[in-house]
């Protein structure tokens, strides 16, 4: 069976595309180590971001990194990295490109992360529409679903609030959490690492921060879900480390 194909796609730079990446594939990585199942990130955005994290020190052995991935070669590495992983995450450059539109119409999931920001509602309206356009080519629903982050977790703003009424009445998914501002968000992405790890006299509200990841990943999961034995395998040990 071929991996699951997930991929974080914004026509915006500075969503919280790569912290969004980089949570959830050192969530499934985790989660899957005592089962022998891997995680395959593609780094496809120009930065290289996902891939520095990936090669810091502390980052789990089973994510398998392909880095330096562009709209010409990119078809051939998820083809490839989905036959040999459980899960393949990809992050695209924070741009409308050809490299999106073609990782978009292979993904089992699109994660459109957005910030509280009427410019950033914006962008993420047009990769809803590109991301319909990619279903009329591909022929086949592609399910996508907004992630809103960078949120403060104890205070819903006016901007939020007003963006999620938008796209509720556009019908337009949204994940049941936002990947909420913590230091430990940051703290991985500048020293490597995964959240559990993190040293508490160091960093604040790691327990929080571990939580909120904890919870956006099984909602991954939910979406992608299916009767397989790898997807039943995933599941049961998201419960059982929540």
């Amino acid at each position: 069976m071929a991996g699951k194909v997930i991929v974080a796609a914004s026509s915006k730079g500075g969503c919280g595309k790569t912290t969004t990446v980089i949570v959830l594939a050192s969530q499934l990585a985790t989660i899957g180590a005592s089962k022998g199942l891997t995680v395959a990130l593609i780094d496809a955005d120009e930065n290289q971001h996902s891939a520095d994290w990936a090669q810091m020190n502390g980052c789990p052995k089973n994510i398998r990194l392909i880095s330096k991935v562009t709209e010409d070669n990119i078809f051939e590495a998820i083809e490839e990295a989905a036959k040999l992983n459980d899960f393949v995450i990809i992050d695209v450059e924070g741009s409308a490109n050809m490299a999106i539109a073609h990782a978009v119409s292979m993904a089992d999931l699109v994660i459109i992360p957005c910030k509280a920001g009427p410019k950033d509602g914006k962008e993420a309206a047009k990769t809803v529409k590109m991301i319909k356009r990619q279903e009329k080519v591909s022929r086949r629903a592609i399910p996508f679903s907004i992630l809103f982050t960078d949120v403060n977790s104890t205070i819903i703003t006016r901007n939020l609030r007003n963006l999620i009424d938008q796209f509720e009445e556009a019908g337009i998914d949204i994940f049941e959490c936002h990947l909420n501002t913590y230091e430990a968000y940051k703290s991985i992405q500048s020293f490597g690492g995964i959240i559990s790890e993190l040293d508490p006299k160091e960093v604040s509200s790691i327990d929080k921060a571990q939580k909120n990841a904890k919870y956006f990943t099984s909602l991954v999961i939910q979406k992608i879900k299916d009767t397989t034995q790898v997807q039943e395998s995933i599941e049961e040990g998201v419960l059982s480390h929540g």
